[in-house]
């Protein structure tokens, strides 16, 4: 039977670990979950969310516990996994709540969503989404701007164009699927710029 005081030298207890013993493992997680969770809980307020960032910082730690090299301690290098994970989740749900509010819906409806990269900065979607401006008529993207940025009704959008509500619609239907298709060939046009052909 170990001495769980031995436990306590962080050394010790990743040897103890890397042998599969239980009782370090245990030891382990006792002593750091909890304020793993506590660091990322005063960061996120959903309590469900923060149990799934912790479960995901041990295991990702445990996954990699045979490259730890003690460059600093146990308890500062699972710290900055956690920064890292609440970072990420920060970036990633501003980005979303970006795509939601500026990004038209009908992008999302007709799956044309999946085209966006997750990781890419709110700024390239906003860049991006002029770039299929640039490849519109004029008028298309002139309506596509009036309806899903500056959100006017289809009334509001006919008295601007002189245009009935009817011919508006249909306008505004035209706009979509080819704001759709500029934005598909916006994307391959960034493929092709990436492989360089």
């Amino acid at each position: 039977m170990l001495d769980r005081k031995k436990f306590e030298d962080d050394k010790f207890l990743v040897k103890e670990i890397l042998k599969n013993n239980e009782a370090a493992l245990n030891f382990f997680y006792v002593k750091y979950s909890k304020e793993l969770f506590n660091y990322i809980k005063q960061r996120i307020s959903d309590q469900l969310l923060v149990d799934d960032i912790v479960s995901e910082i041990i295991i990702q730690f445990l996954e990699k516990l045979r490259d730890f090299r003690f460059q600093c301690s146990l308890r500062n290098y699972l710290l900055s996994i956690g920064r890292n994970k609440v970072v990420d989740f920060i970036r990633k749900k501003k980005i979303k709540n970006f795509i939601y509010t500026h990004v038209p819906d009908f992008i999302i409806d007709e799956s044309v969503f999946s085209l966006i990269d997750p990781d890419i900065e709110k700024n390239e979607i906003r860049d991006r989404v002029e770039r299929v401006f640039e490849l519109m008529p004029n008028d298309y993207a002139v309506v596509i701007r009036l309806k899903y940025i500056e959100n006017k009704s289809v009334k509001e959008i006919s008295g601007l164009l002189f245009k009935t509500f009817k011919a508006t619609e249909s306008l505004i239907y035209r706009a979509r699927q080819n704001f759709i298709l500029a934005y598909e060939k916006s994307a391959q046009i960034k493929i092709k710029r990436r492989s360089g052909s």
